[in-house]
């Protein structure tokens, strides 16, 4: 018997390999290089064994009667598929032999009859072209070269491997099916599929969805809806995850289709809070082609979203790489120099109290510190603002309670949770990978609550979906308190700071089930179902947002769920905690680095005099501005003409047609509008008297952190536009350019460096470090 977590030692082909129990033959195999051929096998999906390319034989020592007499004798077990073979102890196996090889090369042949293989089996493949006539005859059509997975085919490389030859015995037996174009995204040419099933298993097992499945058409095997239906009616989320998998051309990108990949880099996805780490393809020409999930990645595990996955080609856009300067209405190029004396001239003359920076929430951190510190140390103001629905009443109750604004676990440590609570959050479309680990737990036996207005993807599946009138959501989770501190009685004498659970009880209001359904609309039995779950529960996971409250509520309500998870005791907890959302693809870093005027770097208040006075004293300024600055702040300044100059820091994309900013009949308030941004919006453009491009986070080095407080690091994926710099770097230029003996950064490290040595959550960190693991800081 092998003890937990110890590990063992098999043979693979006379080669002694170390591994773990718990793995199959084929991942011990692989994890030491040995390659036995595979078709159905992918990581992260429970062993199928359909294709039998992995057969391998165990030898074994058994006992054969040899003239009457017991004699030990080695022989070799019948085939069996690796993939779903456990390792032992001391096991043997042969990969290679003769016969193994026999056995592959004869399911390859049954394999490749109902797939083109006009070039799988020919010795010319390498002299051809894709526009080339077959040399061995003009019939020939089947070919790989026209396949849009020419050179990235798993069945292509399994047959090279094998060596097979030129004939094959089984003729081809075409199936002449319609490709399937008209979902968005991706083509489907099932004439090409193998039905090695990765397809149906990665959506059903690792996604949760089971949008594709096995059909039967005249006694052959199909992948595809269920009843024939879109995808878009089978409930695809276009993940591309099935994509990811496929092993030869029948899922494939519609976009750059036929392209073929001569380089890869490792990034990570900027437009969600999650943080994938992805791999970019690029072609010869440097084009960013193809984006496909890093598979090792701890974040997301080899998964995306249609995000990610879909809409990540704005990398490959040709944008303006020129400072530009607005005089009335026309606009000139500028060299850099004289746009930051220019620029420099202008905030000599600006108040303070008229000025504010709205800071995108998807720049990096570096670019986030410098920012906060040019606003209070250059600008003198504390009016700093990010464009998302994250508002200060979300912030400032986290981190007076708890220290901190943030996450308490890990994003995968959710599938391990006896009880899921999704509070107003839109999981599929905002938090995609989020939706992974939940759906996880719930097939482990874990149950999922929603309480949410909406009906959203989440409340399709989970377990019970509350569904409270709208506003009253903090009622409600104050019944389920009560209930809870009824039910648990004594032990939550001295869980609440100050008072006893008792006076707790007594402050919340006292409601009968009639009026609490009359005002929220949930029966008694219903909130009962609820407390029951989350009394019952060993680890409890609450994930919310603020999607549907109203700025005047949202500190009661998040005041309300912080009290949830102290009485249900999973603040701190392995398996559970809390997850406060919001969108930004940084807003973590953004908070962290204290790049909103309520807090300083470090999760300190802005009302903490001695943060203030800490950061005065580090800084060598002679005060920092404390005021309180929010949206409905901001937008009362601007339509009463009292905000006269206005920074756009970073790409702010969500600044829709409607936003108070791209106000025509208000744009004359504005002395000075001033755009630092890789790519700001054609109205945003037009409005701007002053407009400095910079790199997109694909080019610059950087860090970010996710919701779960990861920091990762980035490094520069794609060929810089133009004469551009980072965000930190412009904003040190127009500073230095001002005086300022503070802002001398030579690269981001050195930024890296100062945060390092500011934020306590961020201490020891530098990208030396970053780049060779992200940490994460809970």
């Amino acid at each position: 018997m092998v003890a937990n977590g110890q590990e063992i030692n098999i043979t693979v082909d006379g080669k002694i390999i170390t591994t773990s129990p718990g793995k199959t033959v084929l991942e011990a195999a692989l994890e030491s290089q040995i390659y036995i051929p595979y078709l159905c096998y992918h990581p992260g999906m429970k062993p199928f064994a359909a294709c039998r390319m992995c057969m391998v034989r165990e030898e074994v020592e058994m006992e054969v009667d040899q003239d009457g007499q017991k004699v030990k004798q080695k022989v070799l077990r019948p085939a069996t598929a690796s993939c779903a073979l456990p390792v032992r102890d001391g096991m043997v196996i042969k990969s290679n032999t003769d016969e193994i090889r026999e056995l592959q090369t004869d399911i390859m042949e049954m394999v490749i009859a109902e797939h083109p293989h006009g070039c799988l089996t020919c010795h010319r493949i390498d002299l051809c072209g894709p526009g080339d006539i077959c040399l061995r005859h003009v019939s020939v059509n089947d070919r790989c070269v026209t396949c849009p997975k020419n050179e990235r085919c798993e069945l292509k490389d399994t047959v090279r491997f094998l060596g097979m030859d030129i004939n094959s015995p089984l003729n081809y037996q075409t199936r002449n099916l319609p490709v399937e174009n008209g979902d968005p995204f991706y083509d489907r040419d099932y004439n090409l599929c193998i039905v090695c099933a990765r397809c149906v298993r990665v959506c059903e097992e690792v996604r949760g969805d089971s949008a594709i499945t096995f059909l039967e058409r005249a006694g052959q095997s199909l992948v595809g809806t269920s009843n024939g239906t879109s995808l878009m009616q089978s409930g695809c989320e276009f993940c591309g995850a099935c994509i990811d998998v496929c092993p030869v051309g029948a899922l494939v990108e519609r976009d750059n289709k036929w392209e073929k990949a001569t380089n890869v880099e490792k990034t990570i996805c900027n437009l969600c809070p999650a943080g994938c780490q992805i791999n970019y393809e690029f072609n010869q020409r440097n084009k960013m082609i193809r984006v496909i999930p890093e598979l090792n990645s701890p974040v997301n595990k080899g998964q995306g979203c249609f995000r990610g996955k879909f809409g990540s080609n704005y990398v490959n856009k040709k944008r303006s790489t020129t400072p530009i300067i607005k005089d009335n209405t026309t606009f000139t190029e500028i060299n850099m120099i004289n746009i930051i004396d220019d620029i420099s001239d202008k905030i000599q003359g600006m108040d303070p109290k008229q000025t504010a920076i709205l800071v995108a929430p998807n720049i990096s951190n570096e670019s986030a510190y410098v920012t906060q510190k040019f606003a209070r140390t250059i600008l003198k103001t504390n009016n700093i603002l990010t464009d998302t629905d994250i508002s200060t009443q979300y912030i400032e109750p986290l981190i007076n309670r708890l220290g901190f604004a943030a996450s308490t676990n890990t994003i995968w440590n959710i599938e391990n949770s006896d009880c899921i609570l999704v509070i107003n959050a839109n999981i599929t479309e905002e938090y995609n990978l989020l939706g992974l680990p939940i759906k996880s737990a719930q097939r482990n036996g874990g149950k999922v609550i929603t309480i949410d207005t909406r009906e959203t993807e989440t409340a399709s599946f989970a377990d019970k979906w509350i569904r409270p009138k709208p506003g009253s959501e903090t009622l409600l989770i104050q019944s389920i308190i009560q209930k809870m501190i009824t039910l648990k009685k004594g032990e939550l004498d001295n869980i609440f700071e100050g008072i006893s659970s008792t006076e707790y009880l007594n402050n919340l209001s006292e409601l009968s089930d009639e009026k609490l359904y009359k005002y929220t609309g949930i029966s008694a039995n219903d909130i009962d179902t609820i407390t029951s779950e989350l009394f019952n529960a060993q680890s409890v996971s609450l994930i919310y947002a603020s999607d549907n409250i109203s700025e005047t509520h949202i500190n009661n309500y998040v005041n309300s769920i912080i009290d949830l998870t102290i009485v249900t005791q999973n603040v701190f907890v392995e398996n559970g905690g809390f997850y406060p959302l919001s969108q930004g693809s940084n807003q973590q870093g953004i908070i962290d680095m204290g790049c909103r005027s309520e807090v300083l770097p470090g999760h300190k208040l802005i009302t903490n005099k001695d943060s203030v006075d800490n950061l005065i004293d580090k800084w060598g300024v002679d005060k920092l501005n404390t005021n309180s600055f929010d949206y409905n702040e901001f937008a009362n300044l601007h339509r009463n003409g009292n905000l006269k100059n206005i920074f756009v820091i970073g790409d702010i994309e969500s600044f829709a047609e409607n936003h108070i900013l791209l106000d025509d009949q208000l744009s004359s308030n504005i002395d000075y509008l001033i755009t630092i941004s890789p790519s700001p919006s054609v109205l945003l453009r037009e409005m701007s008297d002053y407009i400095i491009p910079t790199t997109l986070h694909t080019e610059e080095i950087g860090t970010f952190t996710n919701l779960e407080r990861r920091i990762q690091i980035t490094d520069a994926v794609t060929p810089t536009s133009g004469d551009v710099s980072p965000i930190w770097h412009v904003i040190s230029q127009i500073a230095s350019n001002l005086g300022s003996t503070i802002f001398n950064y030579t690269n981001s490290s050195d930024v890296m460096n100062e945060i390092s040595a500011e934020i306590n959550q961020y201490n020891e960190i530098s990208h030396t470090k970053l780049n060779s693991n992200a940490k994460v800081i809970l």
